[in-house]
């Protein structure tokens, strides 16, 4: 099958979207299918020469991937999210129509007025995409309102579709505002081998991905200090350089982007995800998917995606409030328990491990569609 990969976000070699989108192009022809990447046309020379190793690269999306409600206000007081809803649709179309022939358009990563472009498109081929966020991310007022509207066009088009997301609670939020009813739930997609047995020392912690606000950045540093003092190793991963570490000590390694991330991880003997439970209660968390998958125990927020897993299973402990000392009572709490917290956490990854992982997220994607598109016509 020919498959083009859609991802405007795809702008640079840190972050999430080249993870991905190299790791599914992987996958993608490992089964044979022929594969092409259109990305953002910011994308920088460097990952689009490393992706291209992999299938052929083309940069071809102009609009901004990432708007919130204030570019909404500079259109418009008023009808701005309308607005830019349109224009976003209407410019990311006409760059369809510039993209080659194929069987499928997969979206590793789409947004309401993605999936809207798609049905505006001429092509009308079969898509599948995949939802990480709630309808109204980043505070949106009228994004329900942007997706009823896409999968409504979706469905005049006539090109099918498969949508849906690895993250089981937002099925709630699309389930009543698809067109047909019909929402995915993926496998979580991951890369991690499962280590060889459970850890029996809590040596080094580590912090994983790109170092943002929401991900704790401004608590970070302090928690570090702490771990350090309590005579711990850290590893952090900083692909954006927004931790800028004033005081290096030799118990520290920081580093930036790697090829092999999931081998980083494997290193630490429990991973820290100091993350907004606000922001992460519908929202996954590919380095806890990773973490998990390999065996090795998290701290993640309760009440979240990543945290349901740890509370179901036992791989980790939960942390209530978004402040050092919620999260340092956490890991004391874990490292108090290391044993039993490191053999829930390779038991789990038994599980895991083998139901998930990119593999079996390409699989969902593309199965059906590809039933659907390789059917005979109906006369």
């Amino acid at each position: 099958m020919k498959i083009n990969l859609m991802d405007p976000g795809l702008v640079g070699q840190a972050g999430h979207h080249f993870e991905w989108v190299a790791n599914i192009v992987r996958q993608l022809v490992a089964r044979g299918h022929s594969v092409h990447v259109y990305s953002h046309t910011a994308l920088p020379e460097a990952p689009r020469n490393a992706l291209s190793l992999l299938a052929p690269v083309t940069p071809i999306f102009s609009a901004h991937p990432f708007v919130g409600p204030g570019d909404a206000r500079q259109i418009d007081p008023i009808a701005g999210e309308y607005y830019l809803y349109r224009n976003l649709s209407q410019t990311t179309a006409r760059e369809l129509d510039q993209t080659g022939d194929a069987d499928l358009l997969l979206w590793p990563t789409v947004s309401a007025y993605q999936l809207n472009a798609c049905a505006l498109s001429r092509r009308n081929i079969p898509v599948s995409c995949c939802v990480h966020y709630t309808p109204d991310i980043g505070g949106f007022k009228t994004g329900a309102m942007w997706w009823r509207d896409a999968f409504l066009n979706m469905r005049r088009s006539k090109a099918p579709l498969r949508c849906g997301s690895f993250v089981p609670s937002l099925r709630k939020h699309y389930l009543p505002i698809t067109a047909d009813g019909s929402f995915v739930l993926f496998p979580a997609p991951h890369g991690a081998r499962r280590i060889e047995a459970p850890r029996e020392i809590l040596g080094t912690v580590g912090f994983f991905g790109a170092q943002r606000p929401e991900k704790g950045l401004h608590i970070l540093r302090g928690l570090i200090a702490r771990f350090i003092s309590d005579g711990l190793r850290v590893l952090a991963h900083d692909s954006y350089n927004g931790l800028k570490v004033h005081q290096p000590s030799p118990q520290l390694s920081v580093i930036g982007y790697v090829p092999d991330l999931v081998a980083e991880i494997s290193k630490c003997d429990l991973v820290v995800l100091p993350y907004d439970p606000s922001e992460y209660k519908d929202r996954g968390s590919a380095i806890a998917y990773d973490a998990l998958a390999a065996g090795i125990p998290i701290i993640a927020p309760f009440d979240t995606v990543p945290g349901d897993l740890v509370e179901s299973s036992g791989a980790g402990r939960t942390f209530l409030y978004f402040d050092e000392e919620s999260i340092l009572r956490a890991a004391a709490d874990c490292r108090a328990s290391y044993a039993n917290v490191a053999e829930a956490a390779f038991r789990f990854s038994s599980v895991w491990n083998p139901a998930n992982g990119y593999g079996p997220f390409v699989d969902a994607m593309i199965g059906e569609v590809r039933r659907v598109a390789s059917a005979p016509a109906v006369l």
